[in-house]
């Protein structure tokens, strides 16, 4: 644990982060008028949550004719991109 103060960390902010990142300190206490304000600590690294395949299997129905308006769509959104000339 190491206590730095306030204006001094301002300049080392850099340093400090890599002695937690390299574990030479575990947590930095930031003071001021030597009292504690704040405490920094090493994050801890998340496992990011598993993905579960299929989890909305069956719970959005498209209607059959979907296709055919969503290729429709497709046609109107690109003919107003295109130059009036070829429209």
């Amino acid at each position: 644990m190491k206590y730095v103060n306030v204006i001094d960390a301002k300049e080392q902010f850099s340093n400090l982060i890599t002695q937690l990142n390299t574990y030479q300190e575990d947590k930095i206490i930031f003071t001021y008028d030597d009292t504690p304000i704040v405490e920094m600590v090493r994050a801890e690294k998340r496992n990011p949550a598993k993905r579960r395949i299929g989890i909305a299997k069956n719970v959005w129905k498209l209607p059959p004719d979907f296709d055919e308006k969503f290729d429709a769509m497709d046609e109107e959104i690109l003919r107003s991109f295109l130059p009036e000339e070829t429209k």
